[in-house]
């Protein structure tokens, strides 16, 4: 059975349920297989939460995403200090902005575009009109995404998906007004090989030091004798790592770091590739020949992804020559999202969707919907409910200022509180005049503490007025909201 079709057998039966596993430090999952990105920590909850904002060049739910704007903005229009778009500071922002153009550049590869993050300063500059558009590594014309999807993450916060089949140079957001910008993230897609079930042909020394698990271990430190790299036997025959995905995944940046191992006068270390994308069925759906020199032992391949991959295979024929054929390995990246079956989302797709439209797909890295979040609630997976002082469609509505605190519910726009003397849905009403206690009164207009003097009723609506016959013989009638004496001698 596809791990897809269980994980979504156990969602749909609603048995999937948080399980709590003491993982090593700077680790979380059910299976401790997320990498923490918190800030000066590094340390994260055991959903991948962290205390303050995520470290510098990530992003996103658990701050799971790669962030490809952190060093590559290149302008802004009019000029401006780009640095505080990317500062990890949602209040430090860049005023009088009409345009943001961005490189897409993962170690001089240019790479695909997939989503962005853009926070605002105020509401009403977040529901401006936005578009996208590209440029091809050719420097050709700039071309217009044609299937640009906007959706509200809070109110200030806007998330903008646009799935192209090319690979850019450059990215520009462009606004149909001035407006100011606080931060800016784009998705280079989450590390979905960490920790995966990894194989290799054989193994140096057959040590442990030296398998296969190295290469998806998220340890980025190049020295393989103290630390280990995914490393075969030297002079192998076709030496080949393979990794299995859980799940398979839509890939279109990969990383490869060569590992480096010195013994006597040689030096091992990976060169040339025969890089394999396999789908669920085994069949090669992209490969890829380099005998390309690694730059600073790493080598970044980026490729559109045509369909979801279920794993890969590096083999290797020509190493480095001198030394053999062999893989040698620190780690090996592949960036992109899981294929989640529709309805589901999330670290291991075991989120389900909660979009207006009931039974619609959202997107896989947020939860994100298309036609938005369900009346009164906003956020990734629209399971936050409005920020207070907000209520209504995608939370752009305020409570109003006849609300005491301007709290209002975030479905209705009803206030939660009135200011004293005033009731009703909106607080639009005043309590009587006659309500003891300074005019207190409920939500429904019961005056809290009594009615004043010749007063009654719930509300103090009705009092008595006093007539005088003739015969000066008393007669009261009932009044409404006020009091009143005369002689009707």
């Amino acid at each position: 059975m596809d791990i897809r079709t269980f994980v979504l057998l156990l969602v749909s039966a609603g048995l999937v349920h948080t399980v709590v596993t003491a993982c090593d430090y700077g680790w979380f999952g059910p299976n401790c297989e997320y990498k923490c990105h918190c800030g000066s920590t590094g340390l994260c909850d055991v959903n991948g939460s962290c205390e303050e904002n995520c470290e510098s060049g990530w992003f996103g739910p658990a701050c799971q995403y790669q962030d490809l704007a952190d060093a590559n903005i290149l302008t802004t229009t009019p000029t401006k200090p780009a640095l505080y778009l990317t500062d990890q500071d949602d209040n430090s922002c860049v005023d009088n902005i009409t345009q943001i153009a961005v490189h897409l550049d993962d170690e001089n590869i240019t790479t695909i575009f997939s989503w962005l993050r853009i926070k605002f300063l105020t509401t009403d500059m977040s529901t401006r009109t936005m578009s996208l558009a590209f440029q091809s590594p050719d420097q050709s014309n700039l071309v217009e995404c044609p299937d640009l999807q906007n959706f509200m993450i809070d109110h200030r916060t806007r998330d903008l998906h646009c799935y192209r089949t090319g690979i850019s140079s450059y990215v520009y957001i462009l606004f149909n007004s001035s407006t100011t910008v606080c931060t800016l993230h784009i998705s280079g897609g989450r590390n979905v090989a960490l920790k995966q079930q990894a194989l290799l042909s054989s193994v140096f020394n057959n040590h442990t030091k030296y398998g296969a698990s190295n290469a998806v271990d998220g340890v980025l430190i190049n020295n393989c004798k103290k630390y280990g790299c995914a490393f075969t036997e030297t002079n192998a025959t076709k030496p080949t790592l393979i990794i299995k995905l859980s799940i398979p995944a839509l890939i279109y940046r990969s990383r490869f770091y060569s590992g480096l191992y010195t013994l006597g006068n040689n030096n091992y270390f990976q060169e040339g590739i025969n890089y394999k994308k396999l789908n669920s069925d085994g069949i090669v759906s992209i490969e890829f020949d380099s005998e390309i020199q690694f730059v600073d032992l790493l080598f970044t391949y980026a490729r559109e992804f045509k369909e979801p991959t279920a794993s890969i295979s590096i083999s290797n024929s020509n190493s480095h020559l001198a030394n053999g054929s062999f893989i040698i390995f620190r780690e090996v990246e592949l960036y992109g999202e899981s294929d989640c079956f529709d309805g589901t989302y999330g670290l291991g797709c075991l989120k389900t969707c909660n979009c207006k439209i009931r039974g619609e797909t959202c997107f896989v890295s947020t939860g994100s919907c298309p036609s938005g979040c369900p009346l009164g609630y906003q956020g990734e997976g629209c399971k936050q409910i409005c920020d207070p002082g907000y209520f209504g469609t995608n939370c752009l509505q305020k409570c109003g200022d006849t609300c005491r605190d301007v709290l209002c519910h975030h479905l209705t726009g009803h206030c939660i509180r009135c200011h004293p003397g005033h009731y009703g849905d909106t607080c639009e009403l005043r309590c009587s005049d006659h309500c003891a206690g300074d005019r207190m009164c409920d939500v429904n207009g019961t005056c809290l503490y009594g009615c004043t003097d010749g007063y009654h009723d719930d509300k103090c609506l009705f009092g008595e007025v006093k007539h005088l016959s003739s015969s000066h013989v008393s007669q009261t009638l009932p009044v409404m909201g006020y009091e009143s004496v005369y002689n009707t001698s």
